[in-house]
């Protein structure tokens, strides 16, 4: 038998993949499991880019950000486009 090396053994814990929540954003199957467009779940961390690629998912993560960036864009935009004191014109002048 052969000795073994502390690094030869496995981590207990490599088994347990990261898990990442993920957004559908495209109708699709994914381990047998069907998710509509809205559907949150949990997938292996090393799953979340091939489905982000494919187009059918988004991490959660993200999807929160990019809807904040979104309120925060619009709020700025009605800002801008909304002058605090309202012009007038001196038709006085002459």
């Amino acid at each position: 038998m052969a000795n073994r090396h502390k690094a030869d053994e496995q981590d207990p814990h490599a088994d347990h993949a990261k898990k990442v929540t993920v957004e559908a954003i495209k109708y699709h199957t994914n381990a047998g499991k069907a998710y509509q467009i809205g559907d949150t779940y949990e997938v292996d961390e090393s799953a979340v880019d091939n489905l982000v690629a494919q187009g059918m998912a988004l991490r959660a993560d993200r999807v929160e950000h990019a809807a904040k960036q979104r309120e925060q864009d619009e709020e700025r935009r009605k800002a801008a486009s909304h002058p605090v004191e309202p012009m007038t014109i001196d038709t006085n002048k002459g």
